[in-house]
């Protein structure tokens, strides 16, 4: 194992942080409503991603870390429990467990270390600094590496919690304007908040037609670049020279 500083205080709001970080490490069973979302994430970031040598996951859900096709997975969490939590949950599939503070996202990596990078989820989180975070994961993508992620928009049935960061699809795009090329976006629909609340009461088996129902419309406003109507944005960039 490398990279492993603890960074974080003993603050309470940082524990708070520190058990909101674990609960998304090994996330539990979900709706089928609320599962399309994270299946739909996860299936188009490594749709993206390709196979690859090496490949840093910035704590994602475990999920998309178990799926990653790469000959050298390596996995920096921005918690100590939550990277004992990944790897309690991913063992020896992943080479090397790291640690990165989440206000101060210093990544423990020489420059060009990987070949490409995903993190799916963490963009969503109000603490982390996701400017810093962005110019970090340049420094550590070799030149022409690719580098996935995905972030709400104020489209999501989530905006009203006010848990999360939203941004609108331009926003994000612009976070890789400086060092890259952005390759594709696809377009994630959800539901509107009431609907959206409706649907996950239902019974399992009443929950598909919907299900379906969304896969196609983001399959459609992805190919129609209907960036307005996206819940979540999940970005291909490539670095430049």
């Amino acid at each position: 194992m490398t990279g492993r500083t603890q960074a974080d205080s003993n603050s309470p709001a940082s524990s708070e942080i520190e058990a909101r970080l674990v609960r998304f490490v090994d996330q539990p069973p979900a709706t089928p409503n609320v599962q399309y979302l994270r299946d739909e994430e996860r299936v188009r970031a490594l749709d993206h991603l390709g196979h690859c040598d090496r490949v840093l996951d910035v704590a994602s859900e475990s999920g998309v870390t178990a799926g990653t096709d790469a000959n050298e997975v390596t996995r920096v969490d921005f918690a100590s429990a939550a990277s004992d939590t990944a790897e309690a949950v991913l063992g020896d599939t992943v080479s090397d467990y790291a640690l990165a503070s989440y206000d101060d996202p210093q990544l423990p990596f020489d420059d060009d270390s990987f070949d490409a990078v995903v993190c799916i989820g963490p963009y969503d989180w109000p603490f982390l600094d996701i400017d810093a975070l962005t110019a970090e994961i340049r420094r550590v993508v070799a030149p022409g590496g690719r580098f996935v992620f995905s972030v709400p928009t104020p489209r999501s049935p989530y905006f009203a919690n006010g848990k999360n960061r939203f941004l609108t699809p331009d926003e994000t795009t612009a976070l890789v304007s400086d060092g890259w090329t952005v390759v594709a976006r696809d377009f994630v629909f959800q539901y509107p908040r009431r609907l959206h609340s409706t649907i996950n009461r239902l019974p399992s088996p009443f929950q598909y037609p919907f299900v379906w129902g969304a896969q196609l419309a983001t399959t459609l406003l992805t190919r129609t670049g209907r960036a307005a109507m996206a819940s979540y944005v999940v970005v291909a960039a490539d670095s430049t020279a």
